[in-house]
């Protein structure tokens, strides 16, 4: 008897293990967990190779299967050129990244092949293919194909394998798919951050070529000056390429060619205008437009898909963004970052898929008595605003290099978006003027505005109440500049808070020199 009680508690202890049994309910609220996608772990079968060639270096694989499925009936494709994979077994077992992956039929037996680079060890008929990031990999791949969502990493994946080593080095990291950690009190995320400051570079300048009118659409015969942009990971934009100029056709449709492939970019935007360079107006993006990309939350082109422009939005979107060297005064120019390579990295709150945090904006030169610079904006998701009560703050620190003595600085948070701008221009949030600074010195000055959705919209109906203030500190004198709800006694109207909203940070000196105005840092919180 005694022997039967410890054998059942014995297969009660495997079956509660969550090595040996992982949970059967691969969601939990609508997030997935890594564990449940450890294909050739638990009850999770691997895929396996049926045939040799029993050799090394660069190994096409045949495999029995190019699918698998989850304890609870979920049949996934884990094998991608950004899922890195356990081969063999034992002593001879290897972790390899595929370099190819041929699989139109992946239910067919023998149908799907696999090839590798670099490997090691000879492997044939029989050996397993698993999971080498526990799930991880495959979790984030299928949640892509879901349009994005949360994969949770857990004990249970901790106990399979899975290390920190294992987010921030193995997997390729989705700005649309952030980690909920369990691994440890209390729990945190993580979400996608750039791992260094080097911009993308510009795209190369169009040509004929690669931008043809024809078709049936809205252009028409006048000269227009057409430019694009490469998109990173969270919505971050490089510098635009070259100006080109080309004389549109009588009722036709403008088609670019996609930029080619660049180091950072995940999609593409296209600018066009009647003017030089800086007059630009972003093109409308849509599925009609393009492929859209789904590695960046905000609206492009995908690498590698054309775009079909069917009219020109002149005066009435955002302006094409700044040169990387030499920002513009007096435009409404876009002045983004733009990064070449991201990975997952731990939070304390829930990622939003764009880059929040910012350091070191491109320095402006002299500006001059009423200049207008926009020292930094930054993408928000679509539709991110439009909830009733959500609260935002936009704080950072600008520095001068001098400020006049005469300077009455004039700071503006504001939000553009496509549709209803004019002539590229923002509506502001907070406008927080200051008094003089009185004296000339090298300063800097920190700010913030705070907004509250009061009404939402579909259209350019929503409102915000903000308030906001900065403080300038020149010469052991300190100016303050403070705003109550944009500096009138209600809301902020007229937004378009259902649309993709940009953030624009713009500083006039008023009525004398600034010199050498930088954004040395912004943040973009969310307070509810």
């Amino acid at each position: 008897m005694k022997t039967k009680i410890l054998a059942g508690l014995l297969l009660m202890a495997l079956a509660l293990s969550p090595v040996f049994a992982q949970s059967a309910e691969s969601y939990q609220a609508g997030a997935i967990f890594a564990k449940n996608f450890a294909y050739g772990f638990g009850n999770v079968g691997p895929i396996r190779i049926i045939n040799g060639p029993y050799s090394t270096g660069t190994v096409t694989f045949v495999l029995d299967y190019g699918r698998t499925t989850t304890g609870d009936g979920i049949t996934f494709y884990p094998l991608a050129t950004n899922a890195p994979v356990l081969v063999g077994a034992g002593s001879n077992q290897e972790t390899l990244t595929p370099t190819a992956v041929s699989c139109s039929t992946p239910s067919i037996y023998g149908s799907c092949t696999v090839t590798f680079s670099g490997v090691a060890n000879v492997h044939g008929t029989g050996d397993m293919i698993q999971s080498s990031t526990f799930g991880l990999a495959e979790a984030v791949n299928y949640a892509m194909t879901l349009g994005g969502g949360a994969v949770i990493v857990d004990r249970t994946w901790t106990m399979l394998g899975g290390t920190t080593s294992t987010i921030t080095g193995l997997v390729t990291a989705n700005a649309m798919v952030p980690l909920i950690d369990y691994r440890s009190q209390p729990n945190y995320f993580w979400g996608l951050q750039p791992t260094n400051a080097t911009a993308i570079t510009a795209p190369t300048t169009l040509t004929a070529s690669t931008a043809v009118f024809g078709g049936t659409g809205g252009w028409s015969t006048s000269t227009y000056y057409l430019a694009i942009t490469y998109v990173d990971a969270m919505g971050g934009e490089s510098a635009p390429s070259g100006s080109f100029s080309e004389a549109g056709l009588a009722t036709s449709t403008l088609t670019i060619t996609s930029p080619a492939a660049a180091t950072g970019a995940v999609g593409w935007r296209a600018y066009g205008g009647v003017s030089a360079v800086n007059t630009q107006y972003e093109l409308p993006i849509s599925s009609s437009t393009c492929t859209l990309s789904t590695l960046t939350p905000i609206p492009a082109c995908a690498i590698g898909s054309n775009g079909t422009f069917s009219a020109l939005w002149v005066n009435t979107s955002r302006l094409v963004p700044n040169a990387a060297s030499s920002p513009t005064p007096n435009l409404y120019e876009k002045t983004p970052l733009s990064h070449t390579a991201f990975a997952y990295a731990p939070s304390a709150v829930y990622p939003i898929g764009v880059q929040t945090n910012f350091t070191l904006f491109p320095q402006f030169g002299s500006t001059t008595s009423g200049q207008i610079d926009v020292l930094g904006s930054f993408d928000l998701p679509t539709g991110y605003l439009n909830y009733l009560g959500r609260t935002i703050r936009v704080s950072g620190k600008i520095l001068g290099t001098t400020w006049n003595t005469a300077v009455v600085p004039v700071l503006t948070i504001a939000l553009g978006w496509n549709g209803n701008t004019s002539t590229g221009a923002p509506v502001a949030l907070c406008t927080i003027t200051g008094p003089a600074v009185g004296a000339t010195a090298t300063e800097p000055m920190t700010f913030s505005c705070t907004a509250t959705v009061t009404t939402v919209s579909a259209t350019n109906g929503a409102a915000m109440a903000t308030d906001g203030y900065f403080i300038l500190g020149v010469g052991g004198a300190y100016a303050l500049g403070s705003v109550l709800d944009g500096g009138n006694a209600t809301p902020v109207g007229s937004l378009n808070l259902a649309k993709q909203d940009e953030v624009y940070i713009t500083l006039t000196s008023g009525s004398a020199t600034t010199a050498n105005l930088q954004l040395l840092d912004a943040h973009f919180e969310t307070l509810q």
